[in-house]
């Protein structure tokens, strides 16, 4: 599965995304003027989805139907693209969010902006929420007749180890270095976001935990510094 840049960053070109992906997947291509995602480098991490000021990017099994034939446009477009990897200026024609979803819904269109923006205020054109992703389907041993392979549990996916970080801790994502400003939770209490500022970077960046959880079991995150304890519950649980 990859992530889908559509038609809302024709124009404007944000660079925002390009600074926090890791696997340097955006290219910038000029007709249309806008940035794209090679799915070929793609490793469907999200980090960049709440990154862009207009909400441009989606993941695959979440592009709105009138956005579907962007996933085919990437795919076209990437190799033809000039990759960029660093925060630079937008083109002077572009708009912010609300002025984008004024022109969906001028043209009868209800769009919703991507999942994992919606908790913090992603604005919500109408539509259908995202679907929420199948269960993990377990298979289970045989105990009769008939094939194994058609019985089957349905259960939750096992529970990763936690980061094992504090605000003001440290971390090493990729090649760049930063101290973690700030660690949100969702209402289940479990993590859902973490503010890194980079060293030698003026704006810290959101990422998504479960990001930062599949940086780590690929190698690609370091816990530099652990920071200071969280209060007695830490001590006892750790992060």
């Amino acid at each position: 599965m990859t992530h889908v840049v559509t038609e809302r960053c024709v124009d404007c070109r944000y660079t925002d995304c390009c600074a926090v992906c890791p696997a340097d997947c955006f290219k910038e291509v000029k007709d249309p003027a806008m940035l794209v995602i090679d799915p070929v480098t793609c490793i469907d991490c999200g980090m960049c989805i709440p990154e862009c000021p207009i909400y441009a990017i989606y993941p695959e099994p979440e592009v709105p139907d009138v956005y579907k034939d962007w996933i085919k446009k990437n795919a076209d477009l990437a190799p033809t693209g000039v990759l960029v990897t660093e925060c630079t200026e937008a083109l002077p024609s572009a708009i912010p969010l609300d002025e984008i979803h004024a022109k969906e819904k001028e043209k009868g269109w209800a769009v919703k902006d991507p999942s994992a923006v919606a908790d913090e205020g992603g604005g919500d054109a109408g539509g259908a929420a995202a679907a929420p992703p199948p269960p993990v389907r377990m298979p289970t041993p045989a105990s009769g007749g008939g094939d194994a392979s058609e019985r089957i549990k349905i259960g939750p996916a096992p529970k990763r180890e936690p980061l094992g970080v504090n605000p003001g801790g440290r971390l090493k994502v990729k090649h760049r270095e930063g101290v973690v400003v700030e660690m949100r939770k969702r209402r289940d209490n479990d993590y859902s976001d973490v503010l890194i500022l980079f060293d030698g970077e003026k704006r810290p960046v959101w990422f998504l935990y479960s990001a930062l959880l599949t940086f780590r079991d690929q190698g690609q995150l370091e816990v530099i510094e652990k920071g200071p304890s969280q209060g007695l519950m830490g001590k006892l649980f750790g992060v």
